[in-house]
């Protein structure tokens, strides 16, 4: 009963803060490289969730595939700051949070090796983006039980980004989204109306300068489109347009342009063993008149190109959501997993609040040491077995190996929603498409 309570309160509560708009899911930060540099870093070219932060960030990379899937506490606390009667930490929020997750996919490639002018070959991104918002219970105001339901946001997005002699990157992105808050039948029993779903397309454009000496700005502005309608004969909500700006620096770039101006080639081994990176940034919401601002910044330690190490800091003045962020990464060969924790900057007491992504791509610069450790074939091998389709990228099949890690995901996501016999032979099916993949690996090699 109480979180219908919350529920039927959002549209209210909404309107007093900086999300006076629909679609709440659309602004949840999901990359553990930016959520642990206090929410900046869409600048960095390893960002592992390039397309969604800024359309603009694929330009430069290759193909690479990133998978997400979470337990993700949703920042909720943010509601409770301008509604006296609701306690600002209330006793329910910590298991409400719990019943949240998020999933997430992304995969770019670049179909396309001819240059148009001076732009580079374009890349093509995809993704699919869903936050479930646990289980929410009605009750009428006649005590009348009208049954459970599990409302979501869920956007489906395809991009494309060039650059312009690697000096200025755009990007492009149109999303078709389905925010679901309840039944139909739901909300005719409980608030006489028609609807409860709101489905559309909402856009994005970003851009990087990217200059020589390793400084960046980046610009993206996201969810632009018009209002987002959940009822019939209401005029709905606008569509949640924030724009984000970047400034970032990053010693990579500048060690290299100090090699190039030295003739010092030497210099560059510096980049292999120690790498530094600072950002910061503003998010400021396009919807109203009060555009409040998120601000954030952080920084990233690269140690030998494999472990990585992030710190970060965020302030939501309107959201009271304030602290210090943190994370870590390591990457072995062309497999990198990141992990983020954001739950200091709360209000509300919980446990850590972990972001953890896989990705995999087809650079393997960072594959050449194991490779003159065990040799090629061996850290295919090695490859397939940490990551389904890991290997096939190593030897060029990126889009083989994009299928055994979709089918191997596909199954095992599916075990997670069945019980009994059902996971059993999902479990199954994820494990032999696995195997199969490692199969097919060793007889191409």
């Amino acid at each position: 009963m109480r979180k219908f309570i919350l529920f039927l309160l959002l549209p209210v509560l909404l309107k007093a803060s900086f999300f006076d708009a629909g679609l709440p899911g659309a602004l949840i930060e999901l990359d553990p490289i930016l959520t642990a540099r206090g929410f900046t870093g869409f600048t960095s070219f390893e960002s592992v969730t390039s397309s969604y932060s800024n359309p603009a960030v694929p330009a430069l990379k290759g193909t690479y595939i990133t998978y997400i899937n979470e337990q993700c506490k949703i920042p909720l606390d943010y509601i409770y700051t301008f509604i006296s009667p609701i306690p600002r930490q209330p006793n329910w929020l910590s298991s409400l949070a719990n019943d949240m997750r998020v999933y997430y996919y992304e995969y770019v490639l670049r179909p396309f090796s001819r240059k148009l002018w001076r732009f580079s070959p374009p890349v093509v991104s995809f993704y699919r983006f869903k936050s479930v918002y646990g289980k929410f219970e009605g009750v009428t105001q006649n005590r009348e039980y009208v049954g459970p339901w599990i409302p979501y946001d869920e956007i489906k997005a395809i991009g494309a980004a060039a650059s312009i002699d690697s000096m200025f990157l755009l990007g492009f992105k149109i999303k078709y989204f389905d925010s679901y808050i309840m039944p139909e039948e739901i909300a005719e029993k409980l608030l006489r109306k028609k609807g409860g779903r709101a489905r559309g397309f909402l856009f994005d454009a970003g851009g990087i300068v990217n200059t020589p000496i390793g400084l960046r700005y980046g610009v993206s502005l996201l969810n632009i489109g018009g209002t987002i309608k959940y009822y019939e004969g209401e005029t709905g909500d606008p569509s949640p347009t924030v724009m984000r700006h970047e400034i970032s620096f990053n010693t990579y770039d500048f060690v290299n342009f100090i090699s190039k101006i030295t003739h010092k080639n030497q210099l560059t081994k510096l980049n292999y063993i120690l790498g530094f990176t600072y950002s910061g940034g503003i998010w400021r919401d396009m919807v109203g008149q009060e555009h409040d601002t998120w601000k954030g910044g952080g920084y990233e330690i690269n140690i030998l190109n494999t472990f990585f190490i992030r710190k970060g800091y965020f302030n939501d003045s309107a959201g009271s959501r304030t602290g210090e962020t943190d994370g870590f990464g390591f990457r072995l060969g062309n497999i990198m997993y990141n992990f983020a924790n954001d739950s200091a900057i709360y209000s509300f007491p919980q446990d850590k609040n972990w972001r953890v992504s896989l990705t995999i791509t087809d650079d393997v610069t960072a594959l050449k040491p194991i490779q003159k450790l065990i040799g090629c074939k061996k850290s295919a091998v090695l490859m397939g077995i940490l990551a389904p389709g890991g290997g096939h990228f190593v030897i060029g099949e990126k889009y083989r190996g994009t299928l055994f890690f979709a089918l191997t995901n596909l199954f095992l996501k599916a075990a997670e929603k069945n019980t009994g016999m059902a996971r059993i032979a999902l479990l199954t099916s994820g494990t032999g498409v696995y195997l199969y993949s490692l199969f097919d690996l060793i007889k191409s090699l």
